[in-house]
Order: C-alpha cells, then structure tokens, then sequence
C-alpha cells in the first residue's frame, strides 16, 4: 500500500506531526500495540513510502495480523478511512469542526445553504461552528474537549439549531455558575426539546417573556394559585425542567398529587417529582448493569472459544498451557512451604515458564495467531465493560448508556 503525503525521503532528519485531539481523545483509551501501528503508518504516509502490513509488524516485532486488527479498531473510531485495504489518515480536528469530505458526505442535504422552514439554517461547517466553539470557550473561561465538541454538534445536527443558540445556552451555564458540560447539554436538550433552537427564541426565553413564562403559568394554574411564584418556586420549577430534564406533562401529573394534601405547595411537588426520578433512575441503574454483565460473557465466551480453537489448532499449545498452570501451582506451595533451598527453586521454576512462554510465543507466531488471542476483546478499554474506571468513578461509557436510557423512557 502507498500512503500519500509531504515528500520527505529523510526518515530521521523529518517530523511526523500528530495532531492534539488525537493524544487527548484517542491515544489515551486505545490499546498500546495500536497506537504504535496508527504512529508507524501516518509517518509512512508523511514519507511516501511503499510499506504494507507486514512491512509494519517486522518493523514494530509483532505477531502477524496485528496490523490489520490496529486499522479496522481505528476505522471504527474514525480515526482513519480504510481504501483498497490501505487506510487514509483523516483531519480530527477538521472531522470535529466540519469541513471534510467525510463530514459533507454524512450530513449533506439536499441545499446545504437552503433555509430549513421554521427551523435554523443549515450549518456552514468551515465557519459556524469553528466562531461558536472560539465564543464559547471565552463564555466558559475554559478549554472544550473534542468529546464536547463532538456531542454539541451532534445535537446541532440531530434539532437543527442554530450554533448562536448554543452559545447562549453555555451563557446560561455560566450565569448559572456552572458550565460543565453535562450541566449545558441538559440546558440545550431541554430548550431542544420545548422547541427552542434559535439564538432569538434563546434570549426570550432566558429574559422570562418565551416558553419558561409559559411553564410556570402553567404550573401555577395547575397548583390552583392566583398569586404570583415566589423566586424559590420558580428556582425549583427551573430545576425540573433545566436538570432533570421534566416535561410539562410530568410536572403537571405531580401537581396534581397535592389534591391530597391541605396545603398545596410547590415544595411537595418538589419531593414527588424528584422520588419519581429516584425510582426511574434505580430502573436505569439494574439495566446498565444487566447491560455490562451481558457485554462481560460474550467477550469471556469468545475468548474462552478462541482459546479452545487455538488448543485444537495446536495441541502443543496447550500442552505448554497446562505445564505453565502446573509451574505456577508449583511455585505457591514452595514459596509457602519455604526452606533453605526455596528461593533456588523458585528460579528454576521461574526459569522454565520463561522458556515455555517464549516458546509459545513461536509457535503462536508462526501459526499467525496473537500472543493476546485469549485476552477478552471488551468494548471498552478503560473499565473493562464493567461501567467502573480504576479509579473508582464511572466510566464514561457508563454515562453514555445512562443517558440513553433516559433519553428513551
């Protein structure tokens, strides 16, 4: 395969330039042995130089087919374009911001300048949303993401609005006191969804006069009052709508719970709307997990499976296989047992699963088979399928599902 690029024939005396977004967003969560395949080929591409699969895995010493795994897992991330079996190395930052091919192709219509009827224009990618990214990132005093980055523009495509509105939805977070992005994408799919996607209808609703007005008169006829709503009601009533993502529809079914009580009052609306969210969020919680522990067998069955092909490919493997488990078992009663000549011991035993691994390590590789076929492929690299990161907090994938779910029910 040829990869096309700057004609630089030097390899050491050249650069190879690889863009930020794809050390923050990509590199980080992506498996080691990928990311150098992913670096080996762009500095090929920048050289021009006439390599292929397997050129890159002698170059990098690696198990054969290492090289095709790396360009499909980036193919998936869009990382890369895969062409005749070569992979064209793509602008990230042109991807998140627009302006590629690639971008035109997923989101053209049929006039890409033409006014949507009763909605927002179209968006102009090479300019719209590269002034509402620089205007947001002075809004919010901080630096975006390309995860944000991505997911704003997506609700941009998915409701049609215009990229001014969104500013303004960050401004709200930022009057707030707090622009963190999943407090302002909660902002955006609530104005989203109550049909506000213009930067005019933004402003009415922010000054009071839009559908927020709207809301709280409606709430207030349904509570049966005939006086105006205090600031602590209307900063509760915001909340329902703003961070738990209420519909009108919801908030009046509860309204309509305090026919029960003697002193109807928005804090006990307060209290059944927040238990409802409570007991959906806990329904939320189960099918995650159910989710995960589904995700978890069918990559330890696969790789349980892929090893007993391996085992019946080769029978010498796992004949190597059972003598490193019967090694290791060795090796605990010794350290156990202790004695004068433990340690010597242990060396030897240390010694030989060496040797049998390196020699397993051959007869993988000469069969073209991965060092790592019986590692489980989990979908997620960072918790394992597991929704939890190392460090304890959830994952982001995890949050991911969650707010699917909720988007469905």
């Amino acid at each position: 395969m040829s990869y096309g690029k700057n004609k630089t024939r030097e390899c050491f005396l050249g650069d190879t330039s690889v863009e930020n977004v794809f050390i923050r967003e990509y590199m980080a969560v992506a498996p080691e042995t990928y990311t150098k395949v992913y670096l080996f080929g762009l500095m090929a591409a920048g050289l021009e130089e006439e390599i292929d699969d397997r050129d890159i895995e002698a170059e990098l010493d690696l198990p054969k087919g290492t090289a095709a795994e790396a360009w499909r897992y980036w193919a998936s991330k869009g990382v890369v374009e895969m062409e005749e079996g070569a992979p064209v190395f793509l602008s990230l930052k042109e991807f998140i911001y627009g302006n590629t091919d690639r971008k035109k192709r997923e989101n053209r219509r049929a006039d890409s300048h033409a006014p949507t009827p009763g909605g927002a224009s179209p968006l102009r990618w090479d300019g719209d949303l590269k002034a509402m990214w620089e205007k947001i990132e002075k809004t919010a005093e901080r630096a975006v993401s390309g995860t944000e980055i991505a997911d704003v523009n997506r609700m941009i495509e998915e409701y049609d609005l215009e990229p001014a509105m969104v500013t303004v939805a960050y401004e709200e977070g930022r009057n707030k006191g707090n622009t963190d992005r999943k407090y302002v994408r909660a902002i955006i799919l609530n104005w989203a969804r109550n049909d506000i996607r213009t930067e005019e209808e933004a402003r009415e609703h922010q000054a009071g006069t839009g559908k927020r007005q709207g809301e709280y008169k409606s709430v207030a006829k349904a509570m049966g009052f005939f006086r105006g709503l205090t600031a602590e009601e209307k900063r509760l009533i915001d909340s329902w709508f703003d961070d738990l993502n209420c519909t009108v529809d919801e908030v009046i079914k509860a309204c309509d719970k305090t026919a029960a009580i003697n002193n109807p009052n928005i804090k006990y609306v307060d209290k059944v709307i927040r238990g409802t969210r409570e007991k959906e969020d806990a329904v939320s919680y189960n099918r995650v997990k159910e989710y995960y522990s589904r995700l978890r067998e069918k990559a330890e069955g696969e790789a349980a499976e892929r090893k007993d092909r391996v085992h019946e490919m080769i029978p010498e493997i796992r004949e190597i296989d059972d003598s490193l488990i019967d090694l290791n078992t060795r090796m605990i009663h010794v350290a156990i047992d202790g004695g004068a000549g433990a340690q010597q011991e242990i060396g030897a035993i240390k010694e030989q699963t060496e040797e049998l691994q390196e020699k397993r390590k051959k007869l993988l590789s000469a069969a073209g088979i991965p060092v790592d076929f019986e590692n489980p492929r989990y979908r997620c690299s960072i918790c394992k399928d597991t929704g939890v990161t190392p460090e304890g907090s959830k994952c982001r994938c995890y949050m991911e599902r969650e707010n699917e779910l909720r988007a469905s029910t």
